[in-house]
């Protein structure tokens, strides 16, 4: 195996474009489609963590209205208000999420932050 200052030169490097390369070191591998599964698992999970991070208030919101709604309601009321004869889960989360950011917006528009000239 030749040294690094006997290896030959790559030609594109010389051009002074934007280059690089990773060296593997003798005897070891990469990862493949383990390595591309591990990746994609880590991104997916950072995806879901972000998501929690900001709707938890709305999901356990949702949830609990969606598991008590029968207990309170009958379902002649529900199919008037949402159309099905039961809440669905999506729609009482959209209904948390829109209520969040109404009540976000009057906390800030009454605290002046929102309206302040700087």
């Amino acid at each position: 195996m030749p040294t690094p200052v006997q290896a030959p030169r790559f030609e594109e490097a010389d051009r002074g474009g934007a280059a690089f390369s990773i060296h593997i070191g003798r005897g070891a591998v990469g990862l493949g489609i383990l390595g591309a599964v591990l990746a994609c698992a880590t991104a997916l999970a950072a995806v879901v963590f972000g998501v929690l991070a900001m709707f938890v208030t709305p999901l356990i919101a949702a949830a609990v209205t969606t598991l008590l709604w029968p207990v309170i309601f009958s379902q002649q009321f529900t199919s008037a208000v949402f159309g099905t004869p039961f809440l669905p889960f999506w729609k009482a989360f959209l209904l948390f999420v829109l209520i969040g950011a109404v009540v976000r917006f009057h906390k800030w528009s009454h605290s002046g932050e929102l309206w302040r000239r700087k």
